[in-house]
């Protein structure tokens, strides 16, 4: 296994934050979690006025995009 600065236990929306923040000072980030869907947002069908997203979207797809912004900044996520 490689060495990482930080390793996060639990990919939701304080968990991907927190990777984006960490990864993005350049710490080597691990997040550690169940599945996309495994929290309560990620399935939650409908989330609506989330700070920065315009309209509508489901849990998964939030989570997935606050994943996405996180690996942009060289996090990694494995389950």
């Amino acid at each position: 296994m490689a060495d990482y600065d930080v390793i996060i236990i639990g990919g939701g929306p304080a968990g991907a934050s927190a990777a984006i923040y960490t990864a993005r000072a350049e710490l080597r980030t691990l997040v550690i979690d169940k599945a996309l869907t495994s929290g309560a947002l990620g399935i939650t069908s409908k989330i609506a006025n989330y700070p920065g997203i315009p309209g509508e979207m489901n849990g998964a797809e939030l989570v997935q995009r606050m994943r996405e912004q996180a690996q942009s900044f060289g996090a990694e996520f494995i389950q």
